[in-house]
């Protein structure tokens, strides 16, 4: 940790013990429905009643991202904001004593390495935590890769022609000749293949290359800190005898020596790692695995924690804001007239170029979901192994999340199911396998019910998901 850190961070950490200073963490799996999240936090008045005006002075929306030296630079930003803020309190005569300085900070779980989450956790006074079920996350992360695959290997020349193709969805007349030389011809075709047909099938050969992986892991995310962590993780997993051999086999004299050169290869050597060290860190973008770390870090640091499932949020928002809202208010985060709508600004952000987080940083209002999961069939295969990692990690934060977990009032399972969506479907239609996750925790907690059987029954295509859900409880 270099002085400067430290310095930034004493400084922030003297704000808070001193009570000028309040902080609130948000983040998750779901990543443009956090951002509307903290957008709705940060721009919308109190709904308590009787307590007028705004929570927060300043919105921070991925600052804390991207490796070590992003992490250092979201704290230093973070400082010169609450200074900035300060300065302007003292000369309208607030006093921070009575009134502090307010902070939402968005940031993504997958970030932070344990010992960072301490960190950071040691300046919140709340952190809110989402899950979803990860039939959507895993597919979103798919589409989201293939936006980025066209955005990266673009050449500048063509960003016009991209731009039309985007808007008028005829993807036909990108030529290969408009992509860096490094993506694969056969992969260009796929692309333009599948985003003219909105395409929900990731089943082609082409999504399980070493060329889709690389990009799906998207290594930017992950610091040397952080890759170490992985592979520890992953080294805890086996016998001493397992790895002496496993590391052996490699030609490698011991794991320390192992790890020293692999972590010195670039990205794009990624498929030279041992299986051993590339499969980790593959999937960890999709921000599953750092989920019980936080929950750990937040047991360790005594902070409290919300957990919410996405759906719930998107289904019953006004529900959802409030209980947030009401949190807030028993740890002492006040609302005040004397704030105003804290500046959500899209320079903040970092993945502009996707729609869905256009989307979410104009959003009004939470957005019901309108996706359905695609079959686990039509998925790649890579991803499995990962998908039935996140699987047990939401049915155990739904089943074991205690009084930290968020769940909206309800009279039933059938008034759940049967609530009408935007688009006219009920939420048992659009999302079987949500519905599915509903239906065992409610069998687990309150006693049998006909609708697991139902769903089964009644939407087989998902088979695998259901197997998946009933796996995790066992």
């Amino acid at each position: 940790m270099s002085n400067s850190y430290k310095m930034t961070f004493s400084d922030l950490h003297h704000r808070k013990t001193q009570g000028h200073l309040r902080m609130v963490g948000t983040g998750g799996v779901a990543r443009s429905l956090t951002t509307a999240i903290a957008r709705m936090l940060s721009t919308q008045p109190s709904k308590i009643p009787n307590q007028p005006g705004y929570l927060f002075d300043i919105s921070l929306n991925e600052s804390f991202s991207w490796g070590e030296q992003r992490i250092v630079g979201g704290y230093e930003h973070l400082l010169h904001l609450v200074q900035h803020h300060e300065s302007q309190a003292t000369a309208t005569g607030r006093d921070l004593r009575q009134i502090p300085l307010q902070v939402l900070s968005k940031n993504n779980s997958h970030h932070f390495s344990k010992q960072q989450w301490q960190n950071f956790l040691a300046l919140i006074d709340i952190q809110l935590l989402q899950i979803r079920n990860p039939a959507l996350t895993f597919a979103s992360q798919v589409t989201t890769t293939l936006d980025l695959i066209l955005e990266r290997y673009i050449l500048e020349s063509n960003r016009t022609q991209l731009e039309l193709a985007k808007n008028t969805g005829d993807f036909s007349k990108l030529q290969l000749s408009a992509f860096k030389t490094d993506i694969p011809e056969s992969f260009v075709e796929l692309i333009k293949v599948q985003k003219a047909n909105h395409a929900k099938d990731f089943s082609n050969p082409e999504f399980d290359s070493h060329f889709f992986r690389i990009n799906f892991a998207i290594h930017r995310c992950i610091d040397h800190n952080q890759k170490l962590e992985i592979w520890q993780e992953a080294r805890q997993k086996n016998s001493p005898e397992e790895l002496d051999h496993h590391v052996a086999e490699l030609g490698f004299p011991g794991w320390d020596v192992m790890i020293e050169q692999s972590s010195l290869l670039p990205w794009s050597q990624l498929y030279q790692l041992p299986k051993l060290l590339h499969e980790p860190l593959e999937t960890y973008r999709t921000g599953w695995q750092a989920i019980p770390k936080v929950i750990q870090a937040c047991s360790v640091t005594q902070t409290p924690l919300i957990l919410f499932d996405a759906t719930d949020a998107q289904l019953f928002p006004d529900q959802f804001l409030l209980a947030v809202q009401q949190a807030l208010v028993i740890l002492g985060i006040l609302p005040s007239p004397l704030r105003e709508p804290s500046n959500f600004s899209a320079e903040d952000i970092t993945q502009l170029s996707n729609p869905a987080f256009a989307r979410a940083l104009r959003s009004r209002q939470l957005h019901q979901p309108l996706k359905s999961p695609i079959p686990l069939e039509q998925l790649p295969k890579f991803i499995r192994p990962s998908l039935t990692q996140a699987f047990q990690i939401y049915l155990d934060v739904l089943i074991n999340g205690g009084e930290a977990i968020w769940f909206p009032k309800i009279e039933n399972l059938d008034r759940l199911f049967h609530f009408k969506l935007s688009h006219g479907k009920t939420i048992l239609e659009t999302d079987p396998v949500y519905a599915y996750s509903r239906a065992v925790i409610h069998q687990i907690k309150q006693g049998k019910t006909e609708y697991v059987e139902l769903i089964r029954h009644k939407y087989p295509v998902f088979e695998a998901y259901y197997e998946m859900i009933d796996q995790a409880i066992a």
